[in-house]
């Protein structure tokens, strides 16, 4: 009989065992299921942070570059009026200056101008062209090349 109670203690003791040990191994499988879950988590809100920050950072590029393309607009605006107020007033245009005029309408219609500038611009196209008015260190320095893009551009334009 003592055997009996022995070996049923003994076996209660083991089954007691391996309850008590599925108990903790729930309980760590619990644990690392929270663990990875966490991190899981974590990593989500750091690409989130992340993100946010990659917004603010174009935003803000994008920003400055808008600022950028308008101030180069204004200079570019500002320089046109000035050089087409200027060479209308002289009722001509010379060569060397019509060249440069046509670079800076280019660059200012890159970024986006028109209105005034356009307009006045159209009028200098008008002009006569007088390259007796050159500085003599320039005169003659414009390749025939050079002239056919000036007058190629110019019938582009006015057409």
């Amino acid at each position: 009989m003592l055997a009996i109670v022995g070996a049923i203690t003994s076996l209660f003791t083991l089954v007691g065992s391996i309850f008590a040990a599925i108990k903790s191994w729930r309980g760590f499988v619990k644990e690392q299921r929270e663990d990875r879950e966490r991190a899981r988590r974590e990593a989500e809100e750091a690409r989130n942070m992340q993100a946010k920050a990659d917004a603010e950072w174009r935003n803000s590029v994008d920003n400055r570059m808008d600022k950028l393309y308008d101030s180069q607009q204004a200079f570019g605006h500002d320089r046109i009026v000035a050089e087409c107020n200027r060479h209308l007033h002289n009722h001509y245009i010379t060569t060397v200056d019509l060249d440069n005029m046509m670079h800076l309408m280019r660059a200012y219609e890159g970024v986006g101008g028109n209105g005034t500038a356009h307009m006045l611009w159209e009028k200098v196209k008008q002009l006569p062209i007088d390259d007796s008015k050159e500085p003599d260190a320039i005169r003659g320095e414009y390749d025939a090349q050079t002239r056919q893009e000036i007058k190629e551009f110019m019938e582009v334009k006015t057409a």
